[in-house]
């Protein structure tokens, strides 16, 4: 499977793509939605992890056409922002 990563850096994101690889997963990683868009366009991504920490996370989330065959989005809650989480669930 081909996962984008779109999460700030940080350890854990590391850890995560170490955890992906080792199960036999590919994984690229973006730092802004510009990168993850420009990922999406170019290559097959079979699942987006979006790490709503990410400073223009629901920048990309709106940006995503709702459309037949889109690669899932699975966001990950900031406990901090519970208003970004509400706005992820809704986009």
């Amino acid at each position: 499977m081909r996962i984008l990563l779109f999460a700030p850096p940080a350890p854990d994101r590391s850890g995560l793509v170490s955890v992906l690889t080792s199960s036999g997963d590919e994984a690229a990683v973006a730092d802004t939605s510009a990168q993850a868009s420009a990922r999406l366009a170019q290559s097959r991504i079979d699942l987006v992890l979006l790490d709503l920490a990410a400073p223009d996370a629901l920048r990309f989330l709106r940006r995503q056409p709702s459309q037949k065959g889109r690669a899932p989005i699975v966001c990950i809650a900031d406990g901090r922002q519970p208003a970004a989480s509400s706005e992820a669930l809704r986009l």
